[in-house]
């Protein structure tokens, strides 16, 4: 692995992170006006939190890989990586489930519907460069204002984050040095659910501020 590519991959997917991942909780504005819209908003940031934390970790132990490959591996320190991360992981998963229950109880702001089903969707597309296949990913659940969908496809990429990840831990506990098609696949996964959480906010944000504030009321 190149050190100028993982440090360009790195970057990249942290940018996408910070601005997908952590504005993600705007879309609440979906949900039918409730008090408890602004607990489900807590606990998305919450979330978002520990995911920003599992991936930094991960890059901590991305960067002994890389450091090692010329030597052997650190093997202790890989394992308290993995570990830490994959427990982080576990917390936002487990966030992310709760805030999507809570969306299930509200239910969603018909009011808001038709915002969704007549966006211009292939402009925004394009005028964002976004990846076509993954935006086109993201639209489907769009389209039908299909939010929990969107939370639950966020829960799905951690948990195959986190199957990733069990793969690596044994590996490291069996003094093995893990394939560098499995590491790239955990930068791959985790660049996925970094891009469609940054999909869901450039689109959801304007979508749900096309005729309102420019910031959510998550009360409202």
């Amino acid at each position: 692995m190149r050190r100028k590519t993982v440090i360009f991959i790195v970057c990249m997917s942290f940018s996408y992170l910070v601005m997908g991942l952590i504005t993600f909780n705007d879309i609440v504005c979906a949900f039918t006006p409730s008090l408890e819209k602004a607990t489900m908003q807590e606990k998305m940031i919450s979330a978002s939190t520990k995911f920003l934390s599992s991936y930094s970790v991960a890059l901590q132990f991305l960067a002994i890989y890389e450091a090692a490959s010329q030597k052997e591996l650190d093997y202790s320190s890989s394992i308290s990586d993995i570990k830490k991360t994959l427990a982080e992981l576990k917390q936002a998963q487990a966030l992310y489930e709760e805030a999507k229950q809570i969306g299930v109880y509200l239910g969603y702001n018909e009011l808001k519907r038709s915002n969704f089903t007549f966006y211009s969707y292939d402009k925004a597309i394009l005028e964002n460069n976004l990846n076509s296949e993954l935006a086109g990913e993201v639209r489907m659940y769009l389209e039908r204002m299909d939010i929990i969908g969107i939370y639950q496809k966020n829960i799905a990429n951690i948990e195959e984050i986190k199957t990733i990840i069990d793969t690596i831990e044994i590996e490291l506990k069996e003094n093995r040095r893990p394939a560098i098609q499995l590491v790239w696949k955990l930068l791959q996964k985790y660049s996925h659910a970094i891009l469609f959480g940054n999909y869901a906010t450039i689109m959801g944000g304007e979508i749900l501020t096309q005729d309102g504030p420019p910031l959510c009321d998550p009360n409202g």
